[in-house]
């Protein structure tokens, strides 16, 4: 009583509290010295009892998890399967585009072929490393990385995706944070995050049957790099904000050469294996996602030297 007064009832004169697995059975009386011997070996076996109940309900929650993860495993093994096939089909048909492409280059031509040709050189390179990074997720491979500038990068996936963008009437626009670290990445698979991402709010936008904007940012946020990419479409309900991650989720129409449930869980993926973490923020109107990536090891430390000289000067 004296320990637990505070939480207890002026009126209660007695208590007896007996610990089992889940917590503790505690009863409360009017009456000083309310309990006996008897009463307290009686709770005593009721919290044994209780135990009992509180492990073979944790035993089933264990289990429940178990076949939630079991079905997950399934779902990853069925990716790897249809990616491992994918990306060997890919791969055929781009050797002979990659090769012809290479002997036409080295021939005399007009600077505007040689520009186009050095294009379709270049997408089928991009369209390789794609079946290769396939490969690598099924694999579970490290792919080697370099320090990069998340805004070097935004800026070169729109100039592939724009005149595409322009076309169905939405709008991008860039915000790049000029303090923002360089991470350490492999550029390929941070590109291709961005595309898909891109990719995602541009067919929400369409499906809408509106035209719409797409907002691609950068900001530094301590020692973390982080990516934006904020559209108006119809947005991201809440109760699947936190699904859209798993593999073979998708709010697409399936069976139309969309809506695989692919694309955010190989997103998601890529962004854990950079050591980050990928998310959609809560949004009233459109939908919002955040890829968040640790600074390059000496980045944060080099920016605030470079912000102290500044302030010195």
């Amino acid at each position: 009583m004296e320990q637990f007064g505070d939480q207890i009832l002026p009126q209660f004169h007695s208590v007896v509290d007996v610990p089992f697995a889940g917590g503790t059975v505690a009863v409360n009386s009017t009456r000083e010295d309310a309990f006996s011997e008897g009463d307290i070996q009686v709770l005593e076996r009721f919290a044994q009892v209780m135990s009992e109940g509180y492990r073979r309900l944790e035993d089933l929650r264990n289990l429940a998890l178990q076949e939630a993860q079991l079905h997950q495993a399934q779902k990853l093994e069925a990716i790897g399967q249809l990616a491992t096939g994918v990306a060997h089909e890919i791969n055929n048909p781009l050797t002979s585009v990659l090769g012809y492409s290479e002997l036409l280059l080295r021939r005399q031509l007009d600077p505007q072929v040689q520009e186009c040709l050095e294009t379709i050189r270049r997408e089928g390179q991009r369209a390789q490393e794609i079946a290769a990074r396939l490969l690598q997720f099924v694999r579970h491979q490290k792919a080697s990385t370099q320090p990069l500038s998340l805004n070097l990068l935004v800026e070169e996936v729109l100039v592939l995706v724009r005149q595409q963008f322009d076309l169905d009437h939405v709008q991008l626009t860039l915000a790049l944070a000029a303090d923002l670290p360089q991470v350490q990445g492999q550029p390929g698979q941070l590109q291709q995050l961005l595309l898909a991402l891109l990719q995602n709010s541009r067919e929400a936008i369409i499906k809408s049957g509106n035209a719409g904007a797409i907002k691609v940012s950068t900001r530094r946020q301590g020692n973390q790099a982080q990516l934006v990419v904020e559209d108006d479409g119809p947005g991201i309900p809440a109760q699947l904000r936190e699904r859209i991650f798993e593999p073979f989720f998708t709010t697409k129409e399936v069976g139309k050469g969309v809506g695989t449930g692919m694309g955010l869980s190989l997103c998601f993926a890529i962004a854990r294996e950079h050591g980050g973490r990928l998310w959609a923020e809560p949004r009233t109107v459109g939908a919002c996602l955040v890829l968040e990536l640790p600074a390059q090891a000496g980045a944060g430390e080099s920016i605030m030297k470079e912000e102290a000289a500044q302030d010195a000067r």
